[in-house]
């Protein structure tokens, strides 16, 4: 596929991204040449070496038109730029070679009221028409002075709505909800956002972080006012350079071009809540790659995807989770900006085998969210709350579980790991006597639970 410089400018980062985690040289076998070049296709080629990007162009050319810098550049068949904006600032220089300049923008003058009479025509100007009868006035028919619009109102996060089903669902953790909420409130109430919401949410394993992100575009859908997306990211999964290209795709002619990139659903929606999970797992590359979409909010995609190249995430909401083991004494005594930068301070330190994570990486990170390890009452919630979620699979509303019968499930099942193992286990107790009321009582919906994890006994609730 022939591609234009317009077409270059627009992929040229995301081209050097690629190049530099994936360690090869990509581009476009087919670049079409400014007039005066012989041949008038060649191949374009994008580098990253030593920190420098490199900009190859096919050797052999012949040029004879007047622009000296893509007379240079077709010369030397390479350009070196040391970042981005000077790769982009050469790119729109030559595109001068192609002609077609924009006309003159018009001078601040002609856009004022002059005091002065108007210039005589000109000797051979045409004479005027006459002058054909005006329609009649929007003032003269209906008089609108009386008729007011209210704007309409920009949708608002019920942050307290949002926080309250935040607690009801996910324990222990309210210091973090807290502040996770109110940022997230912040970032919905702008209505031009300048880059995303980048949270990273650490804590060790089963604490609710996975679940928090889960959570959040749910009830930003709820009690936000607009429709919100959801999608995960592994980390684990971005173990190799050549995985990276999952999220934005390939480029031409390598593997994978034609596959959907991960991230093609923010094209058609810009409202998205993305979880990349468990970010320690992931090449170090992967974090490099996202941190010009954590400052700037846009994604450079190797092919249209909803027709365009430039995804803007500057709407979304990015959630990070690590297991890393940060620590900070007394939290509940320290603002979250005080627990942030500790964390930072921690992130960038050699931690369990792993290098630290780059500090111009972890500066991006708009909160840390610290979630603790659960409390025995939090675990105890946490069961109870696995009871009733694995009863309403069964179309049963649980009103009422026995002590005896809690302290059973407690004594039975661990949560030592958080709340995934008893999510599996819960099933396999309650299954058949949940499964046998149902069958025998089908228009009893609210029921007891009493017994012990032996032998549970379910029966209809009554007040």
């Amino acid at each position: 596929m022939r591609v234009s410089i317009d077409d270059v400018i627009l992929q040229a980062e995301a081209a050097f991204q690629y190049a530099k985690a994936n360690s090869v040289c990509t581009g476009f076998d087919e670049f079409i040449l400014p007039p005066g070049c012989e041949p008038t296709i060649s191949k374009l080629a994008f580098d990253w070496q030593d920190d420098v990007r490199l900009l190859l162009l096919q050797s052999g050319l012949r040029y004879s038109g007047a622009h000296a810098a893509f007379r240079d550049f077709a010369q030397s068949g390479i350009f070196r730029g040391n970042n981005a904006e000077a790769v982009t600032a050469f790119l729109q220089d030559i595109k001068g070679a192609y002609g077609g300049a924009p006309a003159p923008s018009t001078p601040i003058d002609a856009l004022i009221d002059s005091p002065q009479s108007p210039a005589a025509p000109p000797a051979n100007a045409s004479p005027e028409p006459p002058p054909q009868p005006s329609s009649p006035r929007l003032d003269d028919i209906v008089d609108t002075s009386e008729v007011t619009l209210e704007p309409p109102e920009p949708p608002k996060l019920d942050t307290e709505a949002t926080l309250a089903s935040f607690k009801d669902k996910v324990f222990g953790q309210d210091r973090s909800l807290e502040t996770l909420v109110g940022r997230v409130g912040n970032h919905v109430g702008k209505q031009n956002p300048a880059r995303p919401l980048s949270l990273l949410i650490a804590g060790p394993p089963g604490v609710g972080k996975t679940s928090v992100a889960q959570l959040l575009p749910k009830l930003l859908t709820e009690h936000g006012g607009r429709e919100w997306g959801y999608i995960c990211v592994n980390a684990n999964q971005m173990g190799e350079k050549h995985t990276i290209s999952h999220l934005l795709g390939a480029p031409p002619g390598y593997i994978g071009h034609d596959s959907t990139p991960l991230l093609s659903p923010v094209a058609k929606n810009p409202y998205h809540v993305l979880l990349f999970d468990e970010i320690e797992k992931a090449d170090p590359e992967f974090l490099t790659v996202l941190m010009s979409v954590m400052s700037d909010g846009r994604m450079q995609a190797f092919k249209e995807i909803e027709g365009k190249r430039e995804i803007d995430v500057a709407r979304c909401v990015l959630v990070f989770t690590t297991n890393l083991p940060l620590h900070v004494s007394d939290p509940d005594r320290k603002s979250a900006a005080e627990i942030t930068k500790e964390c930072r301070e921690q992130l960038m330190r050699p931690m369990g085998g792993r290098p630290g994570i780059l500090p111009e990486i972890v500066a991006r990170f708009t909160e840390v969210l610290l979630f603790d390890a659960l409390t025995d009452q939090d675990k105890v919630k946490i069961l109870a709350r696995t009871i009733i979620f694995t009863a309403e699979q069964y179309g049963l509303c649980v009103k009422r579980i026995s002590t005896g019968l809690l302290q059973s499930v407690v004594d039975t099942l661990t949560v030592e790991n958080g709340a995934r193992e008893p999510q599996y286990a819960m099933d396999d107790l309650l299954g058949k006597p949940l499964t046998d009321f149902a069958c025998e009582h089908k228009d009893v919906t609210d029921i007891s639970l009493s017994g012990t994890t032996e032998h549970i006994e379910v029966i209809p609730y009554a007040n």
